[in-house]
C-alpha cells in the first residue's frame, strides 16, 4: 500500500508567496492614496455646498455667505454656510440648514473625523458671498455691510497629500462653480 504525503511542494509555496506579494503592492498603493482620495471627494462636497449656498441666495432673495477657517460662524478649520436674516441688510446671518437628508446646520469641521488630513485655502477675506441673483462677492468682513464690488475669479484650494491639489473655482459675475 502506498502512502501519500499531503502537503505543499516548494514550487506551490513559491507561487502562492509571489501572488501575495504582487497583490500587496497594489493594495499598498491604494492605501497611500487614501488622503488624496478623501481630498478629491471633499472638493466635490465643497463645490456642492457652495452651489447650495448660491441656490439658497437665489431662492430666498437674501444674501448667503460661506465663511471659512474661523471667520464669521465657521469653525477654526472648516466652513459654514449662513443666510442673511432680512433681505439686503447683511446684519444678522443665521446658519443654513442642511438639505433634508442631512439634519443640522451646514457646517463642516475639517482636520478631524471623516475629514482628517483635509484643509482648505480660502479666499483672502475668508468669506464668499452670493446675492439674490447668484453673483459672487467677496465679503466686506463685517456684518451690516454688503459688498458692492463683484468678486474676481475665486479659487479655493484643497491640498492633497502626498502630492496634488484640488481646486474649486467660482466664476466672476455668474457664480458658476467648477
Amino acid at each position: 500500500m502506498l502512502s501519500r504525503n499531503k502537503g505543499f511542494t516548494l514550487l506551490e509555496l513559491v507561487v502562492v508567496l509571489l501572488v501575495v506579494a504582487i497583490l500587496s503592492v497594489f493594495v499598498a498603493q491604494k492605501i497611500g492614496n487614501v488622503t488624496s482620495m478623501k481630498a478629491a471627494a471633499f472638493a466635490k462636497k465643497l463645490r456642492a455646498d457652495i452651489r447650495y449656498a448660491q441656490n439658497v441666495a437665489m431662492t430666498s432673495n437674501r444674501r448667503t455667505r460661506v465663511y471659512f477657517n474661523g471667520t464669521g460662524t465657521a469653525p477654526a478649520a472648516g466652513y459654514a454656510v449662513v443666510v442673511d436674516g432680512a433681505a439686503g441688510l447683511c446684519n444678522a446671518f443665521a446658519a443654513v440648514e442642511n438639505p433634508a437628508d442631512r439634519p443640522n446646520d451646514l457646517t463642516v469641521v475639517l482636520a478631524a473625523g471623516d475629514y482628517a488630513g483635509i484643509s482648505v485655502t480660502p479666499p483672502a477675506s475668508g468669506c464668499l458671498e452670493f446675492n439674490s441673483l447668484g453673483s459672487p462677492f467677496i465679503c466686506s468682513g463685517g456684518l451690516g455691510v454688503c459688498d458692492g464690488a463683484a468678486a474676481p475669479l475665486v479659487t479655493i484650494t484643497v491640498p492633497a497629500a502626498p502630492a496634488g491639489v484640488n481646486t474649486v473655482t467660482i466664476a466672476t459675475g455668474t457664480g458658476a462653480v467648477n
